[in-house]
């Protein structure tokens, strides 16, 4: 064969693998927004709007359980009726719209927890013993809620946001405390 038949089939693989390299990451970015649009779907399918009428959030209904915080925490669908509405829940969990943000929302679901970080009953201990808990909750979530680093040494204030979640007992408007999840 000789060496300019040789170079151009050397030459067409060579366009040839790229085309293959061009399809494989299409493929791969393909996959990686299926994947994520499908993260995004079953968050979005836990919860069910019941009312867009406020303006400052929208009302959600959990339908299908769905963890909560970082251990054995879960949101289920709701097992009673709230003494609180929404509005009330919003305001005890200090709920405002982050500037450039999504719209936030209030979920009613029922929390519960194995192992829920709860101070001594008689308050002489100030150190958080854990405790099973089983409560009907509105979960106030504000999204896009800019991150900030806790402990002794936090470094530089991290260029990203998140949403908070402040579970508010929906039966005596007690909040249970502040989670951000990233």
């Amino acid at each position: 064969m000789p060496a300019t038949a040789a170079c151009r089939i050397l030459a067409h693989m060579g366009r040839s693998d790229r085309v293959l390299r061009r399809l494989a990451l299409a493929g791969t970015v393909a996959v990686a927004l299926l994947a994520s649009g499908v993260v995004s779907w079953q968050t979005a399918a836990a919860t069910t709007r019941v009312d867009r009428g406020d303006r400052r959030f929208d009302v959600l209904v959990q339908h299908r359980p769905e963890p909560f915080g970082g251990a054995g925490g879960r949101l289920q669908p709701p097992d009673g009726k709230p003494r609180i509405s929404a509005a009330r829940a919003f305001s005890i969990a200090g709920g405002q719209r982050q500037q450039g943000g999504g719209k936030p929302s209030v979920r009613l679901a029922t929390l519960t927890d194995p192992d829920f970080p709860e101070p001594e009953a008689l308050g002489r201990d100030p150190r958080l013993h854990p405790v099973a808990v089983r409560v009907l909750v509105w979960v106030v979530v504000v999204p896009d809620v800019p991150v900030v680093e806790f402990g002794p040494n936090p470094g530089p204030a991290p260029n990203y946001a998140c949403p908070t979640y402040t579970p508010v007992d929906a039966t005596g408007g007690r909040p249970l405390g502040t989670w951000q999840h990233c």
